[in-house]
């Protein structure tokens, strides 16, 4: 507790490194999609072409489902809810 400026000093320069890799992932996926149109990928592979128009509902139907996941585990693990029992295959 007595640290406190150290504390805040760590939460200011995560923040900043955090907001500069997300930053610089957005300028490479806008890039790549520049790059994308020019080289035309979509119009000679099929297969490409659905995968890279499901690829954000995909990764957005994924990150649902584990925050789902991570909140129902913390909901499990201080009693609000009952503990589930999943059988996975590995």
């Amino acid at each position: 507790l007595e640290r406190v400026g150290f504390g805040l000093l760590l939460i200011v320069a995560f923040s900043l490194g955090l907001a500069a890799v997300l930053t610089g992932i957005g300028v490479l996926f806008v890039h790549a999609g520049r790059l994308m149109n020019r080289i035309q990928v979509i119009g000679r592979v099929p297969a490409a072409a659905r995968f890279i128009r499901y690829a954000p509902v995909l990764s957005a139907a994924f990150v649902s489902l584990a925050g789902l996941l991570i909140t129902y585990e913390a909901l499990a693990q201080t009693g609000v809810v009952r503990t589930l029992v999943l059988v996975l295959p590995w």
